[in-house]
């Protein structure tokens, strides 16, 4: 498993295999070592906020998100996202080299006026966010 996540008695990852039959999100329980597929497929930055999975499901795709037991599988945001993380009740993420923000439902799009010439990462933490990369003109 990559991109793992930890909540409550479950562990929630994504599970590659060769051949792709097993590839797909699944949830782990950590007592009693069941594990359930809940979508097939590839998954990226797979975060599990409150009972969503957030994740992208191919490396250009936007940000997706399911519940916790695999039902109620909806787009969040169409646009290609290069990676995305939740803060805060907003995800975050990086389109056109501006660091943009919606809800968690994918209501109320905002996008940073600070342009970019590349935009590597970001982390937010204490209600700031910390980018690495260039701004233009710099």
């Amino acid at each position: 498993m990559t991109q793992i996540n930890v909540v409550g008695n479950f562990v929630y990852g994504f599970i590659s295999s060769e051949d792709g039959k097993q590839q797909g999100i699944y949830q782990v329980g950590i007592d009693n070592k069941k594990l359930v597929k809940l979508n097939d497929g590839y998954a990226s930055n797979l975060l599990v906020v409150d009972d969503w999975v957030y994740f992208k499901k191919t490396e250009k795709s936007g940000i997706m998100r399911m519940k916790i037991d695999g039902s109620q599988l909806e787009e969040v945001y169409k646009g290609h996202v290069n990676r995305f993380t939740v803060y805060r009740g907003h995800i975050y993420f990086v389109i056109d080299a501006k660091l943009a923000k919606i809800t968690l439902e994918g209501k109320s799009f905002y996008r940073y006026s600070v342009d970019y010439s590349y935009f590597d990462d970001f982390i937010i933490k204490d209600d700031k966010i910390y980018v690495y990369g260039s701004q233009k003109n710099e």
